[in-house]
């Protein structure tokens, strides 16, 4: 064999080299990248829900969690609903706190349904630069 051969042991090294440096290869890189987000406003988003009751029996009451968030990034706007309700309204659990939409539906109503909608909003940081 010449001494430009290539031998099996050189070629693994050669193949593990890359995997076994890569953590410490990259750890300089790393360590100069900061995550310091920066708020940048606010964004409003709008969430539906339908409910459609599918075997209808009697009268129907319909519990519906509603979106009840208030912090520095998020908050809720408002709380719509609409439908064939005899009766809806907000209420909250009185042991937790839930915010729900209650609706009763009375016993001649063939298709209950109702649709809950909350515009809420949140804060949004600016995406960090990628530098090439």
């Amino acid at each position: 064999m010449s001494d430009h051969s290539l031998h099996r042991r050189q070629f693994n090294l050669g193949l593990l080299a890359p995997a076994l440096l890569g953590p410490w290869a990259g750890a300089a890189q790393a360590q100069e990248r900061r995550f310091a987000p920066q708020v940048a406003g606010w964004r409003t988003f709008d969430v539906t829900t339908t409910v459609q009751v599918a075997d209808v029996q009697g009268a129907t009451r319909l519990w519906l969690p509603v979106p009840d968030v208030e912090s520095d990034y998020q908050r809720s706007v408002s709380n719509d609903w609409s439908g064939n309700a005899a009766n809806a309204r907000l209420v909250s659990d009185p042991v937790r706190g839930v915010r729900m939409l209650y609706a009763e539906f009375p016993a001649g109503v063939a298709a209950p349904a109702s649709g809950a909608g909350a515009a809420g909003d949140d804060k949004v940081p600016e995406p960090e630069p990628v530098s090439t």
